[in-house]
């Protein structure tokens, strides 16, 4: 059980200078990559499902109004349960059948080898509420755990109302409980606190005590921190009345201009670029021609619904003010789509007053997501120098999916043309290079990684400042030279308090301020 947490504080230097890179273009020609798997939920292995019929479906959702709607997110820390909650709410909700498979909204290979969350993916549950005999549309996110997805994590959470803080009662609150916390703290949502793993008999006995310390960091009373077993289904109902009830519904105009955020994308084989979006105002048709407003692009939807096993993509005739859902689009160049942008009706935007200032909307822009900051970086380039062509359209698909990697071309003498690529962590970095061989035939090396510095070369006012990613671009002669600096949160049980701080005064670190959640040494 966590006890203890230290704060060491090293400021990060590089956030105005550090490089976001240009994307690659794509290119298809004389190229032929393997079909990828649907980055939704449904497809073969899943089998039959129960769901809805697609009329009903339709009636459900041109007929719901917005305050029967819920949206959240799931949010904890790795292994906790997100995905084994999110498969029994599912079950609860007769959305799939009690013997569907585990794991039933981790879609890529790379998730289920792993049994990690990697992509965020979004469900439409429908649930008649015993509680008030209400039906409900209920929009679940279930969201990665680990610190090198914190950014899905942070899109998912811009289209919700409110999340699901899930705390495993056996380890307690643990790193990304308090990173995701804050998160959706940030965001202004609602939080509802749950423990998790209570059929374990440890779990049982230490409810109490991770009761009181999820209650310590959402501030609210230990009674309102929620118990459930997703293995046996204990307290799920009672937990999805919680989420109806305290959750607030989506507010927005129906009648209004269109405006929706745009939260993630991905490449269908079949189907083209699939925006996934979150109307706020309004009503996005099949058939309109939408402005995405930050970056300028303009583009026609093909087809709209929602996400809803087991048919995964459900096609409606129109998304409406609340409701969260997909549309298929048709881009020249996926890479131009920016996450976290807003689409407003093109013929609602009217032009600039002023000679070349920005276009007016017809009601305010939602703010546009924080661009990530790589951590670490190295050279992609194919096994086979032939694939350069494959490694490039592969690159656009899996960029257009992953906002979080940046790239940009690179030449090695030794290994051909290849792209110098930026990730999260060195997880994101193997996660990468396994989705390339397995989704798309692509075997590629990934040269050792490295942190970009920042040096100094002349002095005084003549003094250049550059940031070198390589050893390849380290100057001969510099005049000083700083490394990345970070922020960093440490969680540890009281027990080993001594020796991390010991750990980290050796590695130079600084303790700003130290708390403690709970008074368990154990």
């Amino acid at each position: 059980m966590f006890c203890g947490g230290v704060v060491f504080r090293r400021v990060p230097w590089f956030s105005p200078f550090f490089p976001l890179g240009r994307r690659s273009k794509t290119s298809s020609a004389g190229v032929n990559l393997p079909s990828p798997p649907s980055p939704f939920y449904g497809g073969s292995r899943r089998g039959g499902g129960k769901g809805l019929p697609r009329a009903e479906v339709e009636r459900l959702m041109r007929t719901m109004p917005s305050r029967n709607i819920r949206t959240f997110s799931i949010i904890a820390h790795v292994d906790h349960g997100k995905s084994t909650l999110s498969d029994r709410f599912l079950q609860t909700t007769g959305t799939i059948p009690p013997d569907a498979p585990e794991q039933y909204l981790d879609s890529l290979e790379v998730e289920r080898s792993r049994g990690i969350t990697v992509k965020a993916q979004t469900c439409t549950m429908f649930w008649e509420n015993p509680g008030d005999g209400e039906t409900y549309v209920i929009n679940l996110i279930d969201t990665p755990g680990h610190s090198d997805f914190s950014y899905e994590v942070s899109r998912s959470l811009a289209a919700c109302q409110g999340a699901l803080l899930l705390v495993d009662s056996t380890q307690g609150i643990q790193a990304q409980t308090v990173a995701n916390f804050y998160l959706a703290f940030a965001n202004d949502l609602v939080i509802v606190g749950a423990c998790s793993k209570i059929d374990i008999p440890r779990g049982r006995q230490l409810l109490p005590e991770t009761k009181a310390e999820v209650a310590r960091l959402a501030d609210c009373p230990p009674d309102a921190v929620s118990a459930v077993s997703a293995k046996t289904g204990e307290g799920v109902v009672e937990l999805l009345q919680r989420v109806i009830r305290e959750i607030p519904p989506p507010v927005g105009d129906p009648d209004a201009p269109l405006r929706a955020l745009l939260f993630d994308c991905s490449f269908v084989q079949g189907k083209g670029t699939v925006l996934l979006v979150c109307v706020q105002e309004g009503c996005l048709k099949k058939g309109a021609k939408v402005l995405a407003f930050h970056s300028s692009l303009t583009f026609q939807i093909e087809e709209t619904g929602i996400l809803h096993p087991p048919l995964a993509m459900t096609s409606l005739e129109s998304l409406q003010a609340g409701q969260v859902g997909y549309a298929v689009v048709t881009l020249k160049q996926t890479r131009d789509v920016r996450v976290g942008d807003t689409l407003f009706i093109a013929s609602d935007v009217m032009p600039s007053e002023h000679a070349g200032g920005p276009p007016r909307p017809p009601s305010d822009p939602i703010p546009a997501f924080q661009p990530a900051r790589q951590m670490v970086w190295a050279g992609v380039f194919p096994e086979d120098p032939s694939q350069s062509d494959a490694l490039q359209q592969a690159m656009g698909r899996v960029m257009l999916s992953d906002a979080a990697i940046s790239a940009t071309p690179e030449v090695s003498e030794a290994l051909g043309l290849g792209f110098r690529c930026g990730f999260l962590g060195l997880l994101h970095l193997d996660v990468f290079k396994q989705r390339m061989e397995g989704e798309f035939g692509v075997k590629v090396i990934a040269c050792a990684p490295t942190v970009p510095f920042r040096v100094g070369i002349g002095r005084g006012e003549g003094e250049e400042v550059r940031v070198v990613e390589s050893a390849a671009q380290f100057p001969d002669v510099v005049t000083r030279c700083e490394e990345p600096l970070c922020e960093a949160t440490i969680l540890v049980p009281q027990a080993y308090l001594k020796n991390v701080e010991v750990l980290c005064i050796e590695r130079r670190g600084e303790q700003t301020r130290i708390e403690f959640l709970s008074g368990g040494g154990g």
